[in-house]
């Protein structure tokens, strides 16, 4: 499933593979491509937050096992600095997505 942010069950997390650029209601059909992301996670036990760096658009096997062992329901996700490059080469920073996991 594509999730835009807010709330996600843990079951729904872990079906994800990664970010994608999606640009809703807009005039052209231009495709961006997503060139690295961070995945920021903040467990609710320790309110420590963990950053990992990520390249490309799918998950690194890092960041596939946090999800899966560690991740539940209280928890924050983050992607964030998420880097994309346009249909005319242009690289930009777009807005981060935030999650809050649910059970």
């Amino acid at each position: 499933g594509v999730y835009k942010g807010g709330r996600v069950r843990v079951a729904q997390l872990r079906n994800t593979r990664g970010v994608v650029a999606l640009l809703n209601d807009f005039v052209f059909d231009a495709k961006f491509t997503v060139e690295s992301f961070e995945f920021r996670y903040v467990s609710k036990k320790s309110a420590n937050m963990v950053v990992v760096p990520v390249t490309g658009a799918l998950y690194s096997s890092k960041v596939k096992d946090m999800i899966n062992q560690q991740v539940a329901g209280g928890d924050q996700v983050f992607l964030d600095e998420i880097i994309v490059r346009g249909p005319g080469g242009d690289r930009r920073k777009i807005n981060p997505i935030a999650f809050e996991v649910i059970p």
